[in-house]
């Protein structure tokens, strides 16, 4: 659950997909049948896009920074924004020197990530990234 009435879904066809629980379409019958003709399923209202991977093996959902991180078999954290449902790209200018939250959007991991967790108990707020046997905290 992403709120009260939202809840973040990944799909077996590499998509992520938000859905308003308070609009879902009820079946006429208790036991739909989707292979019927005229079966429509409920739409999402939010649709991730740029969602890269063959395998995704995890995902967290921080509602007070409004992102979703998922962890994929890339060797990079992908960022969306749980708003416009847009992955997040690094600057087109890299920051000064010292470690930035938006550094966490350059970083390449040698193995593709494994894990990744909002720790959202206080501010700042930080994300962890396992990747092989590496775990990173990341100030956001």
């Amino acid at each position: 659950m992403v709120n009260e009435s939202g809840i973040l879904v990944a799909g077996v066809d590499n998509t992520l997909d938000m859905y308003d629980l308070r609009f879902i379409k009820t079946p006429a019958k208790e036991q739909p049948n989707p292979n019927k003709r005229n079966h429509q399923p409920t739409t999402p209202y939010l649709r991730f896009g740029e969602l890269n991977y063959r395998t995704l093996n995890d995902m967290d959902v921080s509602p007070h920074l409004g992102l979703v991180a998922c962890a994929t078999d890339l060797p990079r954290v992908q960022l969306f924004s749980l708003h416009t449902g847009k992955l997040l790209e690094p600057p087109t200018i890299p920051l000064e020197s010292s470690r930035r939250s938006t550094d966490i959007l350059f970083r390449d991991y040698m193995n593709p990530i494994d894990c990744v967790r909002f720790e959202s108990i206080t501010e700042p707020y930080d994300l962890l990234v396992g990747s092989g046997k590496i775990i990173e905290e990341w100030a956001l």
